[in-house]
């Protein structure tokens, strides 16, 4: 059965017109379009997404003009029998003859260029591609890829929904000035203020329950359930000649998954002993194929691999067969488990999230099985994962007692090596000191200076050393704005409730306890 083509809000529209899309990908728009506008801070607008075979000529004689000669230009088209250059001052248009996804309704022409690098980097997630893009030098044309599309279990986001929950004009778009209220309304709900409308916030909000389940599509040959390896071979190789001698003050943040892509064909032995020593100067942490693992580099060292200095000094690099993707998903999840063990629970990342590649491929759509798995889960490959159970941590009540402070005291030894901290549930200038040096704070005092409230208004697990309290409406701490933007809420720089328990949630992230 077709899929039904659907209108477009016309706010979404430069022209302020009604375009039109396929009723799936539209829904994958919406879903997408909200985590970039509150990642990048820019809004979104859509130039062009359903065309008719005549919308495309007129478009097409729009931007170019026939001429007598052969084709001598990359920009230069075949139509109808003759070559067409493009005009002075016009834009790259696809040849008719040769047809357009645009004619599908599953590509979108989308500016500026902020969302058009987030979308190269994270759309694949939602089923965006680029490839025809950059194929053709279109830096804002994507197309969707329906059987790609790994959140479709989110359901549908209705903007102009969320946008009567928030208290914002209502024009089916949700723009920053949209992503600023929704952030006022986390907050206000004691939720992560980060202005994406994820399950948990739209749950919240009454528009649907969220969390459905992620299915993934895989062989029918896979039945049975799939739990992390639970042995693998492993062997120490290397280490790497392109990497960096330490972490540059930078502390492990997260994991990220590639493989050594197409054509398929080489071995584990040749791309563990390429990713070791490479005139490309690339490299990795672990390589993995089947029930094998190689450590090519210590986790203390960063490997260049993401594209991303930043990236490469936070994060530890998983390199992965394309040839044994059923085979390998086990292994890469015990070896998450283990590495989680040892940093606490990170979160795991596609390379495409740092630059624009198609990395990791077929393993893209299996990353929410494989951190499921990780965490202790059961799965079925290709039918909804069976989730893990609850990691059970701190309660994220909002009171900052001793059983927070021992989960950041453990978190913070976990961290930073300057000091080991004694887990007695009491933060003094010691753990303040940590947790400066932990956030990058210019100044390491240990002195939480400016708050609005005492300690025990709080909870119990603060000391009064090393806290000033300066009575109601105080201006605030520059260690705690800090600590605020790391957790996600409003920067004011005086701790109460709403950061506490955006601390909880974090510290539960890392797999407090």
């Amino acid at each position: 059965m077709a899929v039904p083509m659907v209108s477009m809000p016309v706010a979404w529209s430069n022209k302020r017109e009604t375009e039109r899309l396929r009723k799936d990908a539209f829904e994958s728009l919406q879903r997408m379009l909200n985590r970039a506008v509150a990642d990048t801070g820019v809004n979104f607008s859509i130039w062009s997404a359903l065309r008719t075979h005549a919308d495309q000529v007129a478009i097409f004689k729009a931007n170019y003009t026939k001429v007598s000669r052969g084709r001598k230009l990359s920009t230069d088209r075949g139509y109808a029998g003759s070559i067409w250059a493009r005009k002075p001052g016009g834009v790259s248009v696809a040849s008719p003859d040769l047809g357009s996804n645009h004619q599908d309704g599953m590509a979108v022409d989308i500016h500026p260029a902020a969302i058009q690098n987030w979308i190269k980097s994270n759309g694949g997630l939602y089923g965006w591609s680029w490839d025809e893009g950059r194929r053709v030098g279109e830096s804002w044309h994507f197309r969707y890829i329906s059987s790609s599309d790994g959140m479709k279990s989110e359901g549908v986001l209705d903007h102009g929904a969320v946008q009567k929950v928030v208290g914002a004009e209502v024009d089916g778009k949700i723009g920053t000035g949209t992503a600023a209220k929704i952030k006022a309304w986390q907050k206000k709900n004691g939720l992560t203020a980060d202005g994406k409308v994820g399950s948990t916030t739209k749950r919240a909000m009454g528009l649907g329950k969220g969390d459905a389940p992620v299915v993934v599509h895989v062989p029918d040959k896979v039945s049975k359930p799939v739990v992390a390896a639970s042995d693998y071979t492993f062997e120490e190789a290397g280490p790497a000649v392109n990497a960096y001698d330490d972490r540059k003050g930078h502390s492990i943040k997260h994991a990220t998954i590639h493989w050594w892509g197409r054509p398929s064909g080489q071995s584990y032995e040749g791309i563990r002993d390429y990713l070791i020593d490479n005139a490309r100067q690339v490299s990795a942490h672990y390589v993995v194929s089947g029930n094998k693992v190689a450590r090519i580099l210590p986790e203390n060292r960063g490997a260049w691999g993401n594209g991303n200095r930043t990236a490469n000094l936070e994060g530890i690099v998983i390199e992965c067969d394309p040839n044994k993707v059923l085979e390998t998903l086990p292994t890469i999840a015990a070896l998450l488990a283990d590495i989680f063990a040892r940093n606490g629970e990170l979160p795991v990342y596609p390379h495409s999230h740092w630059t624009s590649t198609e990395c990791p491929g077929d393993y893209l759509p299996y990353l929410p099985e494989i951190v499921a798995m990780a965490k202790g889960g059961t799965v079925n490959l290709g039918r909804p994962i069976v989730t893990p159970s609850k990691h059970k941590g701190l309660a994220e009540d909002g009171r900052w007692g001793t059983t927070t402070t021992k989960a950041l005291q453990r978190f913070l030894n976990s961290r930073v090596k300057a000091r080991k901290l004694a887990i007695d549930g009491r933060m003094g200038p010691n753990a303040w000191r940590s947790l400066q040096e932990y956030l990058g704070h210019p100044v390491v005092d240990g002195l939480i200076e400016h708050q609005s409230y005492k300690p025990d208004e709080l909870g119990n697990g603060i000391s009064p050393n090393g806290w000033e309290y300066t009575g109601r409406n105080s201006k605030g701490s520059k260690t705690i704005k800090r600590l605020q933007r790391w957790i996600g809420v409003a920067q004011d720089g005086v701790v109460y409730e709403g950061t506490t328990k955006a601390l909880q949630n974090k510290l539960n992230q890392h797999g407090a306890r």
